[in-house]
C-alpha cells in the first residue's frame, strides 16, 4: 500500500504557512550547491554477484580472485567449435569492459578461461546428466567450465559473467565451484514481432538468453508476408527484422519456433478489408473459414514462407478462442458442425502439413480443449465439457502435439486442475505457459515440475509489435517478469517472489541497455546538495535512514549525499544551480514522495547554454520516476539505491543520466522545476561529466 499521509501533510504546511505565495514572487530560487572536479565521478565498484537463476550448489572457496586485466588480452579456450557460441557470449560481455579477447581451440592453461563439454569430460567432472547442466569452477588462475554439452556450457557462461565483477584496472570473480542444471528442460518465452530492427535481437541476446531460456516463440502474423500482402500495415514485422531475431536466436543457443495464429486470432490476415471472402464470418473477419476450398491454399501459401524464414523444427498454430470474435460455425459448408469438430479437422490438417514440411512438433494453445469447469480461471473456452472432451479424445492421437496450457491467475500447484486433465486425456508434451504476475509464475513453474510438465512458456501481451516504446510504461512488467520465469523455470524450490532477494527491476534495465562499463576511474564533477537540503527523508520511511553520508559510489556513479536529506522540489517550486563548464552528461539521485498518475509530467531539467540557448527534459511518471515505494518499474529510471526492511518493504532511489545533445557548448546552469508539487519530486545528489 502507498503511503502518502506525511508528504501531504508536508505540503499542507507550507500552503498554510503562506510560503506557496512567497515561492510564487520568486519562482526560480538559486540554489548554494557548489561544484567541485573529482577524479573519480566513475569508479568502477564491484558488487556481491546477483546469480538469476540461482545455481544448485555453489562452494566458496579459499584465494584471491581471478583477475582479467584490463591492459592485457583475455584468453578463451575451447574444446572444439561446438562452444564457440559459449565464447562469443562471454566475449561480448568482456569487450563491453574494454577488454581484449582471443578465442581458440585449447587444452585448459594458466590464466585462461577453458569451454567444453564432451562425454570425455563430462565423465572427469560432476557434471548431472541433465539437459542444461553445467560445472563451473574459479580459481586464482583459471576457470574452467564444462558443460552437459553446448546447451550447458552456454548456460554456465550466464553464471560466469553475473560472478565477474568490475574493478579498477580489472574484472575479478572470487574462486567457487559450481554444480547447477535447471528443474524444467523445455523454458521458453512468447513474443511479437517488431519494427524496430536493434529491439528483438536485443532483448534476444541481452536478456533472454542470459536468464537461460532455450525456446523462443515469435507471434508474427502481423509479417510482411508475401502471401497477405494485402493485409500489411504499420505494424507488420519486416521479414530482415523476422529473421534477424530468429538468427540472434539460434547464436544464443534458443530455438526459434513461429506463432502463425489459426482459425481464430486472424485478424492479421484480414486488415485493409484483405482476404475477407476467407473468413468465417465476414461482417467480424476474427476466424479463417475451415473448410473453406480457398482456405487451404492461402494457408499452405504462408506456411511455405514462414518455414523458408524459420527453417523451424517446432511450428505453433494457436487454435484459441476461436469464438471470442463474431459467428462461428457461420458458412454454410460450416452448419450442422460444432466448433469442437471444426477446431479438430483443422488442427489435424494443419498437423499433416507441418509434417509435411518437415517440423518435427506442433504447439497449440490449450485453451479449446477445455470447458469453464476444467480450468481454475479463465483459460478455458470450449463451448460444453463434451466438447472439450471430444477434442481432447482426437487431438492427443496426434504424434507430437504440445500443448501450451495457459493460466494466468494464481493458484496452489495442485491447483491447475487443467494439468491432470489434459494429461488424463493422453498429452504428453505439456507447457505450463505463464504472464506477468510473479505468484503464477513461481506456483506454475512447481506445478510443472511436480506434474512433470515437459516446461514452461512465458508469455508476453503488450500489442502486436513491440519496441523499446512498449517499455517506457506500465508494460515494463511483462519483460522484467521474463527474469522471473527464467529463476523459477530453473528452480521451482525458490521462496515466494516476495521473498526473494534479487532486483529484477535493476537486472532487467542493465542486461538490456548493456552499457559500456570503463575499468578505470573517470573524472568529472559532484554538485554538493548538503547545504541546499531542505526534507527528512525518514518523513516518508524510516528506510531512508539506510542512505549513505557523505561521499559514496553507488554501482559505481560518485554523489555527495547527507544520510536521509534532500532536496524537495516542491517547496521550492523551481531551483537553479549554476554550472559554468562543459557538459557531456547530468546524472541525478532522485525519488518522489507519492504516485500520480501513469504518463503525467512530474519535473523538468531545463538546461541553459552559455550561448543563451536552452533545452529541456520532462521526467514522466512510469518512464523516468514512480514513488519511492511504488512496486512497479520505470525503464528510464535504473532503481540506483534500495533500503530493505525486515518486511520486505522498500524505499527506492532512481539515476536519470542526461545526455547532453551539445557537449561542445559549455553549460551555465541547470534548473530543476516541480511540474507537479504534489508528487514531492526530492533530489538527493547530482554529479556530471
Amino acid at each position: 500500500m502507498l503511503r502518502f499521509t506525511r508528504w501531504t501533510l508536508m505540503v499542507g504546511l507550507f500552503w498554510l504557512g503562506g510560503m506557496w505565495a512567497v515561492m510564487a514572487q520568486d519562482a526560480l530560487r538559486a540554489l548554494d550547491a557548489p561544484v567541485r572536479p573529482v577524479p573519480d565521478r566513475w569508479l568502477p565498484t564491484p558488487r556481491e554477484p546477483e546469480l538469476v537463476p540461482p545455481p544448485k550448489i555453489l562452494w566458496r572457496e579459499q584465494g584471491t580472485p581471478f583477475r582479467l586485466l584490463a591492459d592485457r588480452t583475455a584468453h578463451i579456450l575451447i574444446e572444439d567449435e561446438g562452444y564457440r557460441l559459449a565464447a562469443d557470449a562471454l566475449a561480448r560481455e568482456l569487450q563491453r569492459y574494454g577488454i581484449r579477447v582471443a578465442i581458440r581451440v585449447g587444452q585448459p592453461e594458466a590464466g585462461a578461461i577453458f569451454i567444453g563439454g564432451s562425454p570425455a569430460l563430462q565423465r572427469r567432472h560432476p557434471v548431472p546428466d541433465q539437459q542444461g547442466a553445467y560445472y563451473l569452477q574459479v580459481r586464482t588462475d583459471a576457470v574452467r567450465l564444462i558443460g552437459r554439452l553446448p546447451e550447458g556450457a552456454f548456460c554456465g557462461v550466464q553464471t560466469l559473467i553475473q560472478l565477474l565483477q568490475p574493478t579498477v584496472g580489472a574484472l575479478q570473480a572470487n574462486p567457487v565451484r559450481i554444480i547447477d542444471y535447471p528443474h524444467l528442460k523445455w523454458r521458453g518465452v512468447h513474443l511479437f514481432g517488431s519494427t524496430q530492427a536493434d529491439f528483438l535481437p536485443r532483448l534476444i541476446e541481452n536478456v533472454i538468453a542470459h536468464a537461460k531460456f532455450n525456446h523462443l516463440v515469435i507471434e508474427c502474423g502481423y509479417g510482411q508476408w508475401d502471401a497477405i500482402r494485402d493485409a500489411w500495415v504499420d505494424i507488420s514485422a519486416p521479414k530482415a527484422i523476422l529473421r534477424a531475431a530468429v538468427q540472434t536466436a539460434r547464436c544464443n543457443q534458443i530455438e526459434p519456433i513461429p506463432l502463425i495464429p489459426s482459425l481464430g486470432h486472424m485478424a492479421w490476415a484480414f486488415r485493409n478489408s484483405a482476404n475477407t471472402h476467407l473468413a468465417e464470418d465476414p461482417d467480424t473477419p476474427w476466424a479463417i473459414a475451415p473448410r473453406s476450398a480457398a482456405t487451404r491454399p492461402f494457408l499452405q501459401r504462408l506456411y511455405d514462407e514462414v518455414c523458408e524464414l524459420f527453417q523451424p523444427r517446432a511450428f505453433h498454430v494457436g487454435l484459441d478462442e476461436v469464438t471470442l470474435r463474431g459467428r462461428f460455425p457461420y458458412r454454410p459448408e460450416s452448419q450442422g458442425a460444432t466448433v469442437a469438430t471444426l477446431l479438430v479437422e483443422h488442427a489435424e490438417w494443419l498437423h499433416s502439413e507441418l509434417k509435411r514440411r518437415g517440423v518435427e512438433k506442433m504447439l497449440m494453445w490449450g485453451d479449446m480443449l477445455l470447458a469453464r469447469s476444467e480450468a481454475h480461471d479463465g483459460g478455458a473456452h470450449a463451448q460444453s465439457p463434451q466438447e472439450a472432451q471430444f477434442a481432447r479424445e482426437r487431438l492427443s492421437k496426434l504424434a507430437d502435439l504440445v500443448i501450451c496450457d495457459w493460466h494466468y491467475t494464481p493458484a496452489e500447484p495442485d491447483g491447475y486442475i487443467s494439468v491432470p486433465t489434459l494429461q488424463g486425456a493422453g498429452f504428453r508434451e505439456i507447457l505450463a505457459t505463464t504472464w506477468y504476475n510473479p505468484r503464477n509464475i513461481a506456483t506454475f513453474a512447481k506445478a510443472a515440475r511436480q506434474r512433470r510438465l515437459t516446461g514452461l512458456l512465458q508469455s508476453t501481451w503488450a500489442g502486436y509489435s513491440l519496441n523499446e516504446r512498449t517499455l517506457q510504461g506500465i508494460e515494463l512488467r511483462q519483460f522484467v517478469a521474463y527474469l522471473i520465469a527464467g529463476a523459477y523455470a530453473w528452480d521451482t524450490d525458490l521462496p515466494p517472489p516476495e521473498q526473494l532477494p534479487y532486483d529484477f527491476e535493476r537486472l532487467f534495465i542493465t542486461r538490456y541497455r548493456l552499457t559500456p562499463v570503463p575499468l578505470q576511474a573517470q573524472e568529472g564533477f559532484v554538485v554538493d546538495l548538503t547545504r541546499a537540503y531542505n526534507f527528512d527523508l525518514t518523513a516518508l520511511s524510516p528506510l531512508f535512514a539506510q542512505l549513505p553520508t557523505g561521499i559514496a559510489h553507488l554501482d559505481g556513479h560518485r554523489f555527495e549525499l547527507g544520510g536521509a536529506r534532500g532536496v524537495a522540489l516542491a517547496a521550492l517550486r523551481a531551483a537553479e544551480i549554476a554550472l559554468n563548464r562543459p557538459v557531456r552528461a547530468l546524472y541525478i539521485l532522485h525519488t518522489l514522495a507519492q504516485a500520480v498518475e501513469m504518463g503525467k509530467e512530474v519535473g523538468r531539467l531545463s538546461v541553459q547554454y552559455a550561448d543563451g540557448t536552452q533545452t529541456e527534459q520532462p521526467l514522466i511518471y512510469g518512464t523516468h520516476l514512480r514513488a519511492w515505494n511504488d512496486p512497479l518499474y520505470a525503464l528510464e529510471g535504473l532503481p540506483l539505491w534500495r533500503g530493505r526492511g525486515t518486511d520486505g518493504s522498500r524505499a527506492t532511489a532512481r539515476l536519470l543520466v542526461w545526455r547532453n545533445p551539445r557537449p561542445d557548448v559549455p553549460v551555465r546552469s541547470v534548473q530543476l522545476i516541480a511540474s507537479d508539487p504534489a508528487a514531492g519530486w526530492t533530489v538527493l545528489g547530482m554529479s556530471g561529466e
